[in-house]
């Protein structure tokens, strides 16, 4: 019994302290809606799902950890130089000395209609007349535009739950919602087959993880394992958890999708 419990311990000295070895890396994200975030107490979604993915691959030597900041902060913490990463990022969106990783992601912004209703959307032109829901505090190029002029009549709405409600009660013409989020709530609601996905969206892109510089050992750490047949089998499976799986994007693809 003595032996045992001495072993016991030797593994429980040896497990906390590779734990505690581990250096902490940040993983910022500014979606606080699903799958992005579905339950930040319980730690549910896909960045908490891709924290943990990379967590596991590092063996201890890193530990991330999921953390929501909304993009003001977010913004002020690059320009600070605070280490960290941004998940789910297009270089589109981010102008500075920063290392990318491989496409994660399909990004896509979509125009959204009732399958009674549909709307082919062909340009912001295309929308003159109509009233759509977008989500506070985005900008739509082009759109915007039309809307200051008077020519499209625009309702902000909190989250992509409150913009599907109000498509379904006929309240709007179309909601533009990012195509990740929609296929999430729409299937969630149980309601997919009530809507209409406009063939050209409003435009595509693709989602990277951001590395700070001075984070360029993680970089040079995570480049195999994502370059990785095993990672793109192991996150096309945490993407059909959340019913994603559609915008998975496979290394053989990923040189055809040409950023917009």
């Amino acid at each position: 019994m003595q032996r045992h419990n001495f072993i016991l311990l030797v593994c429980l000295t040896l497990f906390n302290s590779h734990a505690f070895s581990a250096q902490t890396i940040t993983l910022w994200t500014y979606y606080d809606y699903p799958p992005f975030i579905i339950n930040s107490v319980k730690k549910a979604g896909l960045v908490y799902d891709l924290a943990r993915f990379l967590s596991k691959q590092c063996n201890g030597e890193y530990l991330f950890v999921a953390r929501y900041l909304p993009r003001k902060r977010l913004d002020q913490s690059l320009a600070q130089q605070q280490a960290g990463m941004v998940a789910f990022v297009s270089p589109l969106w981010f102008k500075g000395d920063y290392l990318w990783s491989r496409e994660l992601l399909l990004g896509q912004n979509d125009v959204i209609s009732l399958v009674g209703n549909s709307v082919a959307y062909q340009g912001p032109e295309s929308l003159k007349g109509m009233h759509f829901a977008g989500l506070l505090g985005h900008k739509y190029p082009g759109i915007d535009k039309l809307v200051n002029k008077g020519s499209i009549k625009r309702s902000n709405v909190i989250n992509v739950l409150t913009a599907v409600k109000t498509l379904l009660k006929g309240r709007t013409d179309v909601i533009l919602l990012p195509r990740v989020a929609a296929i999430y709530q729409l299937r969630e609601l149980k309601v997919s087959a009530l809507v209409h996905y406009s063939k050209q969206p409003l435009y595509q892109f693709k989602r990277h993880l951001l590395y700070q510089p001075q984070l360029k050992p993680v970089f040079e750490k995570l480049k195999p394992i994502l370059d990785s047949r095993y990672f793109h089998l192991e996150w096309l499976a945490i993407l059909a958890a959340h019913n994603v799986q559609s915008l998975a994007i496979s290394p053989r693809l990923s040189k055809s999708l040409i950023e917009k």
